[in-house]
């Protein structure tokens, strides 16, 4: 599952987390596992999104916010079945509270952007991860970003 928040003033909120596959550390949407499930029904997506939004970023989808599922994709169908479910979260503020993410994860840091900030490090490829590539796509094609 992979989470696009957006705040009030429109700037995009990632995580900068280390790879350790690919010795990297990468700028990506929060994203993380659903739990208990193959075929996850509305209700555990939507607690699952906001439980990775708080834990790895520190925020929370305000109380006028809408959580909006914008479907799903196969991340390697022609390895996996895994499936990615994508949400865009608007608008979000901080929760008060520092992000609590597992110590598994390897959050470095996490950044508010801009939307030209973000599509920058798309196009010089500073962001790599499927992921957040495909919200940015699902995003751009359902014209919900500028």
């Amino acid at each position: 599952m992979v989470v696009g928040p957006v705040t009030a003033e429109g700037r995009y909120i990632l995580v900068r987390q280390a790879r350790i596959p690919i010795r990297k550390v990468l700028w990506e949407f929060p994203a993380g596992q659903v739990d208990a499930s193959m075929n996850p029904d509305m209700v555990t997506l939507h607690k699952t999104a906001l439980r990775e939004l708080a834990e790895e970023t520190g925020y929370q989808l305000a109380a006028e916010g809408d959580l909006t599922f914008l479907g799903h994709y196969y991340s390697s169908q022609g390895f996996t079945d895994e499936t990615s479910y994508l949400f865009l979260a608007r608008p979000v503020r901080p929760t008060g509270r520092s992000a609590t993410p597992d110590d598994s994860e390897s959050i470095v840091e996490c950044g508010e952007f801009t939307f030209e900030e973000l599509r920058k490090m798309i196009a010089d490829c500073v962001i790599q991860d499927a992921n957040t590539l495909a919200l940015f796509a699902r995003l751009t094609a359902k014209k919900l970003i500028p």
